[in-house]
């Protein structure tokens, strides 16, 4: 098939697939509306749709809301064509370059950091592989991801399975402190009472441990203050799955 790159005076300029879908973006210099939208599958002779802009950004964010829109029917393609095992609900977090950048289990919640430092509170209910229910509006998780980096927002999990704080001992300022869930830095509580780092270590996990928190959610605490709340080592699963492991080989 020869293709034309250009289409009612427009030359395209920008172009995407998505298996027998085709999304076009094309420009003229001599139209009142210099941008304009083509659909077409690979099946189909005539575009499914013609759209004109005056700018480029609403010509693109065009093209972005009927990809969404198709999502749900090349999703549903796919999965009747390769029959694909179910897989466990866990709610994925991926950046706009599809990468995932953690997980959550269904029901859990994130918080989204604004620009202006203001954060909220969000929960998050499993829709399909692709798609979740955050607060009271349905996205598909490219498209979230995408908001969120335009309007220069953080996304961290806020998981259930986490306590609100934990204590921990900082040995350079020998003290005892505290780690807030989803927040970075730490906050001092006292001075530690004992002479040696193993004493202190042993009275901040008692503490914990006063407030019902296991050894996998003080280790994840202890990973989200040191390496960020926003990837695998702030889950206590990834933990308590270590543990377990070490058992079985202690077993054997």
């Amino acid at each position: 098939m020869i293709f034309r790159r250009r289409f009612f005076g427009y030359k395209i300029i920008q172009s995407f697939k998505i298996l027998d879908f085709n999304f076009y973006i094309g420009y003229s210099k001599h139209e009142k509306k210099q941008y304009a939208t083509f659909f077409k599958r690979d099946d189909q002779k005539d575009f499914g749709w013609i759209r004109f802009f005056s700018i480029l950004f609403d010509a693109q964010k065009d093209i972005a809301d009927r990809v969404y829109r198709s999502l749900d029917q090349l999703e549903l393609r796919r999965k009747e064509v390769c029959a694909m095992p179910k897989k466990d609900n866990d709610i994925r977090f991926i950046n706009p370059e599809y990468k995932t950048i953690f997980t959550l289990e269904n029901g859990d919640n994130i918080m989204i950091i604004h620009q202006n430092g203001t954060s909220d509170i969000r929960e998050c209910q499993y829709i399909d592989e692709y798609h979740t229910e955050i607060g009271d509006n349905i996205y598909h998780i490219c498209q979230f991801a995408e908001i969120m980096e335009r309007n220069g927002s953080t996304v961290v999990p806020y998981r259930n399975s986490l306590p609100e704080q934990a204590f921990f001992y900082n040995s350079d300022s020998d003290t005892i402190i505290t780690v807030t869930k989803g927040k970075s830095g730490f906050q001092h509580y006292r001075l530690a009472p004992y002479d040696t780092v193993s004493e202190n270590k042993k009275y901040a996990s008692e503490l914990n441990e006063q407030l019902g928190i296991t050894p996998s959610q003080e280790e994840a605490m202890f990973s989200g203050q040191i390496f960020g709340w926003d990837n695998k080592l702030t889950d206590p699963r990834f933990y308590n799955q270590i543990h377990k492991n070490e058992i079985n080989i202690g077993e054997r």
